[in-house]
């Protein structure tokens, strides 16, 4: 009897402090809006759910959830319509199982198995086998086609949520009402790491430090080339359009360009 007494109380405990939580509202200089779970025992942990949300549009970009601080259970990546662009778990602040990457109307681009690390299905591109790029072995380097070109994980959807929603718009760019396309240029090497990364035609009044930005605050998931069935070096052109005008927008290309 005082067995199940204890196991009782331990009960009741645990569920009081897995309860015991406050939500926190962070604006990020009235551009996104956090929302989420904080212990209210130490309000430096988190522990619940988690939102991410494009002020003033009321847009939601990210929802998932908190365990100690940690990322955790299923977490959701949208665009700017709705459109689910990323999906799947995360267990003690990794991704783990297969995560699964849309292009906002629904259709899969890419799967991938973080448990495994395996990429589990790729919907080819216009890229592959098609554009030529500079491959680097070494001292050595050569122009070819690749089998798979270099890619974001998730795609030019996911990729261009991030630069879209995240620019800092350059004052000198603003004032000029400039409309300019920058070329930020950069290596993808065997293990899908960028760097190396160079601006291939300047245009001043700040957008080529703001381009150079954008690439770098990319989250860390490029896969590498193929050639011959293994993975290379390879050099990227990725052109970012900037328009200064009445719109002040940045936006991706519909297609990367090659080397």
């Amino acid at each position: 009897m005082k067995t199940i007494t204890l196991a009782f109380i331990l009960f009741i405990t645990g569920n009081c402090f897995a309860q015991v939580t406050k939500k926190i509202t962070v604006d990020s200089a009235n551009k996104y809006e956090q929302a989420f779970e904080v212990l209210k025992a130490n309000p430096k942990v988190k522990q619940g759910k988690y939102t991410l949300t494009l002020n003033r549009a009321d847009k939601l970009f990210t929802t998932g959830f908190y365990k100690n601080n940690l990322k955790d259970s299923v977490w959701t990546e949208y665009d700017y319509g709705g459109g689910i662009l990323a999906q799947g778990k995360y267990s003690q602040g990794k991704r783990v199982g297969e995560w699964v990457y849309y292009d906002g109307k629904s259709n899969i681009v890419n799967k991938y198995d973080f448990t495994k690390d395996e990429l589990t299905y790729h919907k080819p591109t216009a890229l592959d086998g098609n554009h030529r790029y500079l491959v680097i072995n070494g001292k050595d380097s050569v122009i070819a086609k690749l089998d798979r070109a270099p890619f974001y994980l998730g795609g030019e959807a996911l990729m261009s949520r991030t630069t879209i929603y995240g620019h800092q718009p350059p004052l000198a760019a603003l004032n000029k009402q400039l409309v300019a396309t920058v070329v930020v240029k950069f290596v993808i090497d065997e293990q899908g790491h960028a760097g190396n990364y160079t601006i291939e035609n300047p245009v001043g009044y700040g957008c080529d430090e703001e381009a150079l930005r954008l690439a770098k605050i990319l989250p860390e998931q490029w896969l590498a080339g193929q050639l011959n069935g293994k993975n290379v070096k390879a050099v990227m052109r990725v052109p970012l359009s900037f328009n200064f005008t009445v719109t002040k927008t940045i936006n991706m290309p519909t297609q990367i360009i090659y080397h």
